[in-house]
């Protein structure tokens, strides 16, 4: 199984921005940096579960949603 980052990172972003967050606003309700924020919106790190799960609550979606295709990809999504 190999896990898209990339996507991930965009899935992220693009929530992000639909909250009208900035990076900033996002890592401090997430207690990360924004410089992680941005690491991981770019798929220059590969976030933990922990922190996709405190992405996925500040942002309002599912963790789902932010691995939806690694999800579907394993059939665990119909």
């Amino acid at each position: 199984m190999t896990i898209d980052y990339r996507s991930i990172g965009k899935r992220v972003r693009a929530n992000r921005t639909r909250q009208e967050l900035t990076q900033a606003e996002l890592a401090e309700k997430t207690g990360m940096s924004d410089v992680y924020i941005s690491y991981i919106e770019n798929a220059r790190k590969r976030p933990s579960l922990d922190s996709l799960v405190k992405i996925a609550i500040v942002l309002d979606v599912s963790c789902d949603d932010l691995l939806f295709d690694v999800a579907r990809e394993n059939s665990c999504v119909s």
